[in-house]
């Protein structure tokens, strides 16, 4: 049954010419030639590298601005120790 409906679409497509470069670009798309690929490397393994390198850059903005906060809780505690005295 699968066989006689894409039997059935591969016709169709022939006999309609705008469908025809559809039907070339799928019939190149599955001619068996591998894929060029731009590195030997998984695309998974270089997502999950770049995960920690993310992670290594936003715990160092985050340990910026937490040393700017401790220094103004700093501030702010000198000042209501010396004004309540």
């Amino acid at each position: 049954m699968v066989d006689r409906a894409l039997q059935r679409a591969m016709t169709i497509m022939a006999a309609e010419p705008r469908l025809q470069n559809i039907a070339r670009r799928s019939a190149r798309s599955t001619s068996g030639l591998p894929a060029r690929r731009l590195s030997t490397a998984p695309s998974h393994y270089l997502f999950a590298l770049s995960q920690f390198f993310m992670a290594g850059i936003i715990a160092a903005l985050y340990v910026r601005a937490a040393a700017r906060f401790d220094k103004m809780a700093a501030d702010a505690v000198s000042q209501s120790d010396s004004s309540g005295k």
